[in-house]
């Protein structure tokens, strides 16, 4: 099937993300981070040119693993989020660690395997307080009960999720510093980690063993993916009509709008209505009325554009931070809104 809109993977573009993350970390392990399919990337795609680039890939939960695991791609697997006991036997046989953060789920481990072990990695709190141990003698019997149960439970590592970037730093240190705390109880075959984009890059001492990034890869010091739309239709506005759902555009002279091959089903947000501009022809063009499920409207008044025209939703003149900006969130939540699954994926 053919859509109007690209969604464009630049391999080229991840592979130097990569390379410069491995740059700042010399001999370290590298986690990339593919959860939520791979930030709206391809999971698949993007594990397929990594999965010799790097020594983990992590994933939320063990559907995403499974999915990976679908490729024929044999790279060490981490499910940081919560895994069922359904799922314990699968992960052990296809190489596919998790995390644990209680006794209660090593028990429940050792009930449900018998003739096999798996790989475990021990979450600690440390002040995002979602998931984890958050007391040194929790550890510490935890560490115990691995050690009366080598055969089924093998702990590989121990980590900890940082809270914040930018905007507090003292708070990775002082959570990095109750880390330490939690790794001083550990064998040094364990592998620690911590680091997320952010503290891997500003706060390198919190590298540990592995870092585990996510964002940098796909918007790192690249971006690696570009999407683009069509002006499907032209319109002619005059003075005093309005522009489309609700009725929330007036027109205060006569205009020309574009109509655009993308709305919010493809991930352009509704709350963009009224309040951002698309790049055509080397002007930003507002968006005018309500932004539909396939479609968007854009005031193009005395540009010259034509039907067929190319429409820059994100390249080199709108990032994920101008989205964020627009919509008061991060560049997390805008990277995952673009679906590429309704437009032309491009790998170049």
């Amino acid at each position: 099937m053919v859509y109007f809109n690209n969604f464009i993977i630049y391999k080229d573009r991840l592979l130097k993300n990569v390379q410069k993350i491995k740059e700042k970390i010399g001999n370290k392990k590298l986690c990339a981070m593919v959860k939520a399919d791979a930030y709206g990337h391809k999971s698949a795609l993007i594990c397929e040119i990594l999965k010799d680039k790097v020594d983990y890939f992590g994933v939320a939960n063990v559907c995403e693993a499974k999915s990976i695991r679908s490729l024929e791609i044999a790279t060490p697997i981490l499910v940081v989020g919560k895994t069922s006991n359904k799922d314990y036997f699968y992960c052990s046989k296809h190489n596919i660690d998790i995390a644990v953060s209680s006794i209660d789920e090593l028990v429940d481990i050792t009930k449900t395997l018998r003739k096999c072990s798996i790989n475990v990695h021990i979450a600690i709190n440390t002040g995002m307080n979602r998931f984890g141990v958050k007391n040194i003698d929790a550890l510490k019997e935890m560490i115990d009960y691995i050690d009366a149960n080598k055969r089924t439970i093998k702990l590989v590592g121990v980590f900890t999720h940082f809270a914040t970037k930018a905007s507090d730093v003292d708070f990775i240190d002082r959570q990095y510093q109750e880390f330490e705390k939690y790794i001083a109880q550990l064998p040094k075959s364990v592998i620690c980690h911590a680091s997320s984009s952010f503290a891997t890059f500003n706060v390198p001492h919190t590298q540990c063993d592995m870092v585990r990034c996510g964002y940098y890869l796909y918007n790192g010091e690249y971006c690696i993916r570009e999407i683009y739309a069509k002006v499907i239709d032209i319109c002619n506005v005059k003075k005093g009509e309005s522009v489309g759902y609700d009725r929330t555009y007036f027109a205060k002279r006569d205009r020309q709008i574009a109509i655009v091959s993308l709305g919010y089903a493809d991930g352009l947000d509704r709350r963009l209505s009224n309040n951002f501009s698309l790049y055509i022809k080397e002007h930003f063009c507002p968006i005018i009325g309500n932004v539909c499920m396939d479609v968007c409207m854009v005031d193009v008044t005395n540009l010259g554009v034509k039907i067929k025209d190319e429409v820059e939703i994100i390249g080199p003149h709108i990032n994920y931070n101008d989205y964020a900006k627009a919509l008061d969130t991060s560049a997390y939540d805008v990277m995952l809104k673009f679906r590429y699954k309704r437009m032309n994926l491009i790998l170049k």
